[in-house]
């Protein structure tokens, strides 16, 4: 687990945060668990911890609203960074923000192409299993064709 510099005003409060978050992609949700003790001890329910953050590059600011969820003093944060670039975040539980090592927000990642068809048609795989059994059907016929046409060629005249 990892630890946020304690903030002082009043009372105090360290923010834990359940692990460091992996590759953040721009436009993609990154959801965030921690605990707030309350003067280092104390799980801090009731809380209100919002996460702040501001890209330095192009000024642009994001704010999100935490959630208790599980344990006394364990919230979650779903954010979304707009951009990619180096991003200062810090998450306000009570008293001063506790500043978090700054964010590297990778691009957004490449759209994946929609593997469905086109309305109307028919994919390349239906057809060639259509085309196989077209074939194997026509064998098939011709097979049968060829062994009528021997019986016919090699059978008796009628009145012999």
């Amino acid at each position: 687990m990892l630890v946020a510099a304690p903030a002082l005003a009043g009372g105090w409060a360290i923010v834990t945060l359940d692990s460091l978050p992996g590759e953040v992609r721009a436009g993609e949700t990154l959801s965030v668990g921690f605990r707030v003790l309350q003067h280092g001890h104390a799980p801090a329910d009731g809380a209100s911890p919002t996460l702040n953050a501001r890209n330095e590059a192009t000024g642009e600011r994001v704010s999100a609203d935490a959630r208790q969820s599980g344990d006394r003093g364990h919230y979650v944060v779903d954010v979304v960074f707009p951009s990619e670039g180096q991003w200062e975040w810090s998450i306000a539980a009570f008293g001063p923000e506790v500043q978090l090592a700054p964010l590297t927000v990778l691009p957004a990642a490449a759209p994946i192409a929609d593997s469905a068809p086109p309305a109307g048609t028919v994919p390349v795989q239906v057809m060639l299993r259509w085309t196989a059994l077209a074939m194997l059907a026509t064998s098939v016929a011709l097979a049968v064709l060829a062994v009528r046409q021997r019986d016919v060629v090699g059978a008796p005249a009628v009145g012999d």
